[in-house]
């Protein structure tokens, strides 16, 4: 309750103020302010523009506006249908911001310059969910509170996809295409991958009882018992399994099957001087084991790979040879095991294999299969990297001491430049075309100090440039 003599003293104090306010207008030509302002907007006036007044305790009004210089509203407060509502406009006139209420809460809205709602936060009956929009006014982000935990959901504005992340039990993870389809789904209880709809379509899904992967009219499944159970249109055509200390596989086709087991019984023997077993069936590539020495004991109809067991000597082939081939040849009555890389037409470009001292050894040859490049083991620790040309070879090496060095070679075995780490420093050798040493550098016998000598073609000395062991410099010229 109000005492009246309060209100008299400041409906006193109003009428002096706006007296004062009216006075300063005329003589400044600034603002036209009519005697008809209701008496609250004067208080408001007056309140803002007293020197005399330190305290206010509560202004009491229906709608509040905050102006620029030019009367432009850049804030209002006042209220709507669900409370008390704060609207702030930018300098071009845009409302920007808006914070109300709604029946669960506090809503605050955003929109951009253009006057698109752009973010937005606000309270619901399970908590709170902050929204973003687009420039076009569609929603892409969207974080939610519900009984079961927190969901984001992101969406896609050009073909309504969405992916949808849940802290729930049930399905933390899902990618919703535009039609409404899951197209992933993690839940407690399974995972399940979605391709495209009809024959062509894709769907995996893996669980604790078992799996299962659907592509067209082909499926895998994973049986919880730990087998696998391959399907062509609805059929089995390969069922694999593991019980009882045994293992089966199992071929199926609409004529009849095949099974062959590991285990106390063997499920397929072939013996005798010839016996030959071919698994075909429709268009797929048939495969044909035989007993023969003479020939692959088993081989695909296309050729692609060929196995051979030949006087001991057991090899492997893969390729048909039309793009080249990489035939595994065991050893065999001294005879080294080997790895050849085959082009078209069966030429050797490249061998793995021993050398005849029992060490690593790797070829590769030109397209004529002539060897371009050696690589082999040369004793303990060593090894030894040779690469033909035209011109010469250059080999990469290791002394008997241990120490590497690399020589440039002519074919014929002579020669020609040498660059070697000594135990006492590097050295290098430079050799005329006869193979004497005209050019000789390294380190000197006497000292830390580095020498050079270069020599005739009689191999004779006629320069050298050296150091001595007192660290002074020479030079000597015959």
């Amino acid at each position: 309750m109000h005492h009246s003599k309060t209100r008299d003293s400041v409906e006193a104090r109003l009428d002096r103020l706006e007296t004062e306010l009216a006075a300063s207008t005329r003589r400044e030509r600034r603002y036209r302010i009519g005697l008809s302002v209701t008496l609250g907007c004067v208080g408001v006036l007056a309140l803002l523009a007293a020197t005399d007044i330190t305290r206010i305790d509560a202004i009491r009004t229906h709608r509040l506006e905050i102006l620029d210089s030019e009367g432009h509203v850049m804030l209002a407060a006042g209220t709507d249908a669900g409370g008390g509502r704060l609207d702030l406009w930018s300098a071009s006139g845009a409302n920007l911001i808006r914070l109300g209420a709604n029946e669960h809460g506090g809503d605050l809205a955003i929109w951009n310059a253009t006057g698109v709602n752009v973010a937005g936060a606000w309270a619901t009956r399970t908590g709170g969910s902050v929204a973003a929009w687009n420039e076009t006014g569609t929603r892409t982000a969207t974080m939610a509170a519900s009984d079961r935990g927190g969901t984001m959901t992101l969406e896609a504005d050009a073909d309504g996809s969405k992916i949808v992340l849940a802290a729930a039990a049930t399905t933390p993870l899902a990618i919703i295409d535009a039609s409404g389809v899951d197209r992933l789904t993690l839940a407690a209880e399974a995972v399940t991958l979605r391709g495209e709809g009809g024959t062509g379509g894709m769907r995996m899904q893996l669980a604790d009882g078992g799996g299962e992967l659907l592509c067209g009219s082909t499926t895998i499944r994973l049986l919880a018992q730990g087998g696998l159970d391959l399907q062509q249109g609805g059929q089995s055509i390969l069922q694999a399994s593991a019980a009882d200390g045994e293992t089966t596989l199992k071929l199926a086709a609409a004529e009849g099957h095949a099974t062959m087991r590991a285990g106390p019984h063997t499920a397929l023997d072939l013996a005798g001087g010839r016996a030959t077993m071919t698994l075909a069936g429709g268009d797929t590539e048939s495969v044909t084991i035989a007993s023969d020495p003479d020939a692959a004991i088993i081989r695909t109809s296309d050729k692609a790979i060929s196995f051979y067991a030949s006087h001991g000597a057991g090899r492997m082939v893969l390729g048909s040879g039309e793009g080249g081939q990489v035939r595994v040849t065991g050893g065999v009555d001294g005879l080294a095991a080997a790895v050849d890389v085959l082009a078209p037409g069966n030429t050797r470009v490249a061998t793995l294999s021993t050398t005849k001292s029992g060490l690593g050894l790797l070829a590769v040859c030109d397209a004529t299969g002539k060897p371009v490049g050696l690589l082999h083991g040369a004793g303990a620790g060593r090894g030894r990297l040779s690469v033909h040309g035209p011109g010469g070879v250059a080999v990469a090496a290791a002394a008997s001491d241990g120490t590497p060095e690399f020589a440039l070679m002519t074919n014929d075995g002579r020669t020609t430049a040498a660059l070697a780490a000594t135990l006492r420093g590097g050295a290098l050798n430079l050799m005329n075309a006869d193979g004497t040493p005209v050019v000789l550098a390294g380190i000197t016998s006497d000292g830390p100090g580095g020498a050079a000598a270069f020599q005739n073609g009689a191999g004779k000395t006629v320069v050298a440039i050296g150091s001595t062991k007192d660290n002074v410099g020479r030079v000597v010229v015959e």
